[in-house]
């Protein structure tokens, strides 16, 4: 956890091994460790363009998966849906648990983003093949249903996740607001008030994710 000291060392070793990929594929993960996605995003695209020649070897599914992931950060959308498919492309077959994590990544970020509905819920409906029961997992095949405009096979989904969260933490906040937002297209607005009300009292950790729910909140009780 010593995330400043990685960066330092980092960007010592980059200095002295301007052409070295491993040493900019470090660096990246140090600066992605501190949450610093431009620097991050520079030295993972060093990496990459230094390992093409030398050390391919680098450039595996998980090299991939966090150069995917922190493009997401950026906005980088089209960029991020490259690198996460290679991922999906290199993940050996044996790593079961790192594709089906890759493919509900990619398939929620398509979602998030309105493109490549169908395509997402592919990714989403295999994620759920190879790892049954995991609630995040369930949550995007749920919100993939409500995208699509089939509420009553969200709910059934969604309340399918919920389910299995024992305890709940303030990270499945997402899953209950999912919940609220169906209840509220189905034309029920107590249900839906009230799991907004418990998704915004989880407090989630994730800023853009606590906004969006006190936003909805706000409207439904307005409205």
């Amino acid at each position: 956890q010593q995330f400043e000291s990685m960066v330092r060392l980092g960007q010592r070793s980059v200095r002295l091994f301007p052409d070295h990929p491993l040493v900019h594929y470090q660096l990246a993960i140090g600066h992605r460790s501190r949450e610093d996605w431009a620097a991050s995003v520079k030295h993972f695209a060093e990496a990459e363009q230094y390992a093409g020649s030398t050390q391919t070897e680098l450039l595996d599914y998980l090299f991939y998966y966090q150069y995917g992931i922190t493009l997401e950060r950026l906005a980088r959308f089209e960029d991020s849906s490259r690198m996460l498919e290679k991922s999906i492309t290199l993940t050996p077959r044996e790593e079961s648990k790192a594709a089906a994590n890759t493919m509900n990544f990619l398939g929620y970020m398509w979602l998030e983003q309105n493109t490549k509905l169908d395509k997402a819920g592919e990714l989403i409906t295999k994620a759920n093949e190879l790892l049954p029961d995991t609630p995040a997992y369930i949550d995007s095949l749920g919100w993939f249903h409500y995208k699509k405009g089939n509420y009553p096979g969200a709910l059934k989904e969604l309340q399918r996740a919920e389910a299995l969260l024992v305890p709940i933490a303030p990270e499945d906040a997402e899953i209950l607001e999912h919940i609220g937002l169906t209840h509220q297209a189905l034309g029920d607005k107590a249900k839906a008030l009230d799991y907004l009300e418990r998704a915004n009292a989880l407090n989630t950790p994730e800023p853009k994710a606590q906004k969006r729910i006190e936003d909805a909140l706000k409207k439904l009780k307005g409205g």
